[in-house]
């Protein structure tokens, strides 16, 4: 969760300013461009999940490419900025967007950025590839994110790359795949660095909200729910000397309402790129039913804006009727500068 200020702050009330910046290769273009309509939304079920947009006034649509506002490599860098009537302030980084395009508009003109993994997306590897010898989970991040920085969080090992994981030629498909088979998440943070966490249970959360504090709803059943799993298989496989060795591993969850007699199958199939064992598939299997089993339905929030809340983070939910869960984050709408918006955030629900 990013830093900022305590949630029963923000639930008194505060002053909510933007401050816009733009650099390219490292050089500072812009300072305190005049952004309005600031949204940033979130979904991982996107290649490339963040989106930001804003608009600025007719004077600074692009007229060479190198303009601020351009779309030849320039990237914003937003900040939030909270101030309450003590004067006390607080500075929340949303972190750095490469600017996808621009559309004048009258008296404005509207940006369109993304996040940085969209850097991987636009440049994917000439062959497909594996892990060199001595491979591990951070060299091997690297290695498929290019030019892209990559950190492991704490909680996440640094564990070895088996040689005969094969990668296609996306490196956005690549590091999804890794991270999935370790069961870990990836999210470009504010440093401009792509992070690999860990996937945290429900014991520890980052922040509570409550019914007439920061949550203003939480319907019981969003629309858009999809059925969970009762089945998974996990297959992975490797050829050495010309032969083709192949493992696969089945769970099942059929406890009810998940009995296949009534539910039916439903079966999550996933592939284990980097395993090279029986074994290692087993674990992949283990984990990801477990993280099915952690997520067994979704959620969506509507809270007031609080920007230091991430994709990934652990967020408690007590409502009016008494009701409480904790889920972990997997997407949001965040508006920045409307200040009669709210923010919508989704949420896998955590059983255990």
């Amino acid at each position: 969760m990013r830093a900022g200020p305590a949630t029963e702050d923000l639930a008194a009330g505060l002053a909510v300013g933007v401050d816009v910046r733009v650099i390219r290769a490292g050089r500072v273009l812009a300072t305190n461009v005049p952004a309005a309509d600031v949204v940033l939304e979130w979904s991982s079920g996107r290649t490339v999940p963040a989106q930001l947009t804003y608009t600025a006034p007719a004077s600074w649509v692009p007229q060479v490419p190198l303009d601020p506002l351009g779309r030849f490599g320039q990237r914003s860098l937003v900040d939030v900025i909270y101030r309450a009537p003590s004067g006390q302030e607080w500075r929340v980084p949303l972190g750095q967007y490469v600017h996808t395009g621009w559309e004048a508009d009258g008296d404005k003109v509207s940006v369109t950025c993304a996040d940085l993994t969209r850097l991987l997306e636009d440049d994917p590897m000439a062959w497909p590839s594996s892990p060199p010898r001595g491979a591990t989970l951070r060299s091997e991040l690297q290695r498929l994110a290019g030019t892209l920085p990559v950190a492991l969080d704490v909680g996440v090992t640094d564990s070895a790359v088996a040689t005969t994981t094969q990668w296609g030629t996306s490196r956005t498909e690549a590091v999804q795949s890794l991270a999935t088979s370790r069961s870990i998440g990836l999210r470009v943070e504010a440093d401009g660095v792509l992070h690999a966490y860990p996937l945290r249970d429900a014991s520890v959360v980052d922040v509570i909200y409550r019914q007439g504090g920061l949550l203003i709803s939480a319907p019981p059943a969003p629309a858009g729910e999809v059925r969970r799993p009762n089945r998974w298989v996990v297959t992975g496989s490797t050829t050495e000397g010309g032969k083709e060795t192949r493992w696969t591993a089945t769970r099942t969850s059929t406890a009810a309402p998940y009995d296949a007699a009534g539910y039916g199958w439903v079966t999550r199939h996933e592939e284990a790129s980097d395993a090279d064992s029986q074994a290692a598939v087993n674990r992949a299997a283990d984990t990801i039913m477990r993280e099915d089993l952690y997520a067994s339905r979704a959620r969506s929030l509507t809270i007031v804006p609080d920007a230091r809340l991430e994709v990934g983070d652990i967020v408690g939910v007590i409502t009016a009727s008494g009701e409480t869960f904790a889920g972990r984050v997997t997407g949001y709408s965040l508006p920045v500068t409307d200040l009669t918006a709210t923010m919508r955030v989704d949420v896998e629900v955590l059983d255990w």
